[in-house]
């Protein structure tokens, strides 16, 4: 019997695993290509937190239509670290730690500078908006929590759950616990908290909502206990039918992510979900595509399909209440997380590029409008109809 060839065994090996973002990876016939990338970046990545090593922050940066963005710069919202998006619009910067890091990304070019929390071992998927003139660019100064909680994570028998990880899902902030499952995560020191914790079989810990006693220092908290995650799957395909390779798809509670990227076979996998609990799940624009959005609650194993369609150019007439023109006015498009922006000619007539699915029945359908006049004052949109919008005044 012969032996199979080395080729053979790297392309059994390459079977895919999607990345979640607050925990485990599961086999899913995902892209070589990307799960190579990912694979190995992660692995590093975790095997370096154990070791108490420097670590790789990692991921991508696309534009809102989901074209990777070569030549980005990366940096630590601290500005302690920074690196610049290759070709394939990938970045890897390297920090020490094991708490996640507020990333800030910017790119030549009209897009909104935007700010993402990258957690160690996970990829993270920043998606830059257009710019509009009036847009905010991020903090450039860290905001240092002074209250830090403190608590252990553990499973059903009490044992610990050694590098666990546990998020602040009203930021996103999200720490790594040590071997014996101990944990100190920076929280917010105004409103409730809730914690989420995950293992890398999946399991999961949701806290009650809690306020802290006090607005700094170290506090405990209540042990987080692991059980079974809910899970999700389906596939993703384009506005033709076809299974959609490479598709990035999230499922986010507050600001706590859960990230899964298809493969060939168009499949995603997303596991460590709290049970009965609501998601927004989400497949990012890819390749010029805008993608479908839904809300779903966790419980046991759902199936849902997600799709992606080309965009569509929209013109439209800003007008005022008595049918006049605005004329050179400022116009920004929201739809399902995606921002685009135009200026009006003098006539009030603007086309935006890419803006909402070529299939969406009504302009008012999901989309957002922010108008604003020549010197960027905020006009009050009193309805979109057939491509008019107007405005009060």
């Amino acid at each position: 019997m012969t032996r199979p060839s080395h080729w053979i065994l790297i392309s059994l090996a390459a079977f895919a695993t999607v990345v979640s973002a607050t925990g485990s990876w599961r086999r899913v016939f995902t892209s070589p290509k990307v799960d190579h990338w990912v694979n190995q970046r992660g692995t590093h990545a975790r095997r370096a937190v154990e070791l108490g090593r420097p670590v790789e922050l990692f991921g991508a940066v696309f534009d809102r239509v989901g074209k990777p963005l070569a030549g980005a710069e990366v940096r630590t919202l601290a500005g302690d670290a920074r690196g610049r998006t290759d070709a394939d619009g990938r970045f890897a910067i390297s920090v020490t730690g094991r708490c996640s890091h507020e990333l800030v990304v910017e790119s030549e070019g009209p897009f909104t500078p935007a700010a993402g929390v990258a957690v160690p071992g996970q990829p993270l998927f920043v998606v830059l908006e257009d710019a509009a003139p009036w847009h905010v660019p991020p903090a450039t100064t860290p905001e240092r929590s002074l209250l830090v909680g403190e608590g252990y994570l553990k499973d059903d028998a009490g044992d610990a759950v050694a590098f666990g990880q546990v998020a602040v899902r009203e930021t996103g902030t999200t720490v790594i616990a040590d071997q014996f499952g101990r944990f100190r995560i920076p929280l917010p020191t105004a409103g409730e908290v809730t914690l989420v914790a995950s293992d890398a079989d999946g399991r999961v810990a949701r806290s009650a909502p809690f306020k802290a006693s006090r607005r700094s220092g170290l506090v405990p908290v209540d042990d987080l206990v692991v059980g079974p995650g809910a899970t999700v799957a389906g596939l993703v395909r384009d506005e033709s039918g076809q299974l959609v390779d490479g598709a990035i798809v999230v499922a986010a509670d507050g600001e706590v992510r859960r990230i899964a990227v298809t493969g060939r076979s168009g499949k995603f996998f997303l596991d460590g979900l709290c049970q009965e609990h609501e998601y927004a799940l989400t497949v990012l624009p890819h390749h010029g595509k805008l993608g479908s959005a839904l809300s779903i609650v966790a419980h046991g194993h759902i199936d849902r399909d997600l799709f992606l369609s080309q965009a569509d150019d929209r013109r439209f007439h800003v007008v005022r209440a008595d049918g006049t023109g605005v004329a050179d006015a400022h116009v920004v498009v929201s739809y399902s997380g995606s921002a685009a922006y135009g200026r009006a000619d003098g006539d009030g007539w603007v086309s935006i590029p890419d803006v909402v699915p070529a299939d969406l029945a009504s302009d008012a359908m999901g989309i957002v409008f922010d108008v604003r006049d020549a010197e960027t004052t905020p006009l009050e949109v009193v309805s979109v109809a057939d491509g008019t919008i107007t405005v009060k005044g």
